[in-house]
């Protein structure tokens, strides 16, 4: 059972179901209910919609593993369940069989309970940019980084997706009033394409000496140090101003706008200062993990929009 949660990764599984919790009870509630409109997106399809998510992120985290075996097995890192043996290959390949058609076929049904039965194109295009990535654009110079924050940016945006497009809100969701919500969504999911996009690049310097020594040559492994430290540093410099326009232009509270200031604080005081001096793969390693605390700190300063 360790094993499995381990090959499908689920704290990742976790963030997603989080974010998409936050996106529909948090956010699209709140401007809704602001605005005074009944409609909501029920919550069965919420969760069908979510289980959707959860198991076409598993079938990607899985096809990763299955590709990453060689590589793996030649660096000698054994805490993968596949690469220790704790799940077989042919095993694993059934499960990303599994999950990936789970995932597609409850999309598919999450479509036509809300009417549009073309809205089902959403995942089938997620679970198509995982197989192209594992497949083929992993080891592309950055391209592999941006096509995983692509999918990172496009979590948040299902649910709204979703909602806009579900035929029982009679139009509302086109409503002036509720431009305030759009423009916070597409903030939170360009928050998350930026934030995951920075740290893909750290995570591919960290894995430089196994990435090179398979012949992925990612961006990050093959850039000179001081190149790869300027470009992250400006990385996080247009990071930070894109939250600080967010802050000028949202009309919400001023608990929610100030909340930010703490990712500002993490950026300039801790994250740059590291950046410069990191050197080893424990140092981009804790970079990592810092970014990924961003992240989560980021999604939960949406919770302020209710004080």
């Amino acid at each position: 059972m360790i094993a499995l949660l381990k090959l499908i990764r689920w704290r990742n599984l976790v963030t997603i179901i989080i974010t998409e919790i936050i996106i529909k009870y948090v956010i699209m509630d709140y401007f809704l209910n602001e605005a005074n409109f009944v409609y909501r997106l029920d919550n069965y399809t919420f969760i069908i919609l979510l289980l959707s998510s959860v198991f076409v992120a598993s079938a990607g985290n899985i096809i990763n593993d299955i590709r990453d075996v060689e590589a793996d097995s030649n660096n000698k890192i054994t805490k993968r369940p596949i690469v220790s043996g704790l799940i077989s290959i042919k095993s694993a390949n059934i499960l990303f069989i599994v999950s990936s058609s789970l995932g597609v076929l409850s999309s598919v049904y999450a479509a036509w309970l809300i009417g549009a039965f073309g809205n089902a194109i959403f995942q089938f295009i997620v679970l198509g940019m995982i197989l192209m990535y594992s497949y083929r654009w992993k080891c592309r110079k950055l391209f592999g980084n941006i096509v995983v924050s692509l999918v990172t940016a496009l979590v948040p945006a299902l649910v709204w997706y979703y909602s806009i497009m579900d035929v029982s809100n009679n139009g509302i969701m086109f409503n002036y009033s509720l431009k305030e919500m759009h423009f916070t969504i597409f903030f939170f999911s360009l928050f998350a394409f930026i934030s995951n996009l920075i740290r893909e690049i750290i995570k591919d310097r960290e894995d430089k000496k196994s990435d090179l020594s398979s012949n992925c040559k990612t961006w990050a492994a093959l850039a000179t140090h001081k190149v790869l430290i300027r470009s992250l540093t400006i990385l996080l410099v247009v990071f930070s101003l894109l939250i600080f326009l967010f802050q000028i232009y949202s009309s919400q509270n001023i608990m929610f706008r100030l909340s930010f200031i703490i990712i500002h604080l993490i950026v300039y005081i801790y994250l740059i200062p590291k950046l410069r001096k990191a050197k080893d793969e424990e140092d981009f390693h804790n970079l990592s993990l810092r970014m990924k605390a961003v992240m989560l700190i980021g999604l939960s300063t949406s919770l302020l929009l209710w004080v």
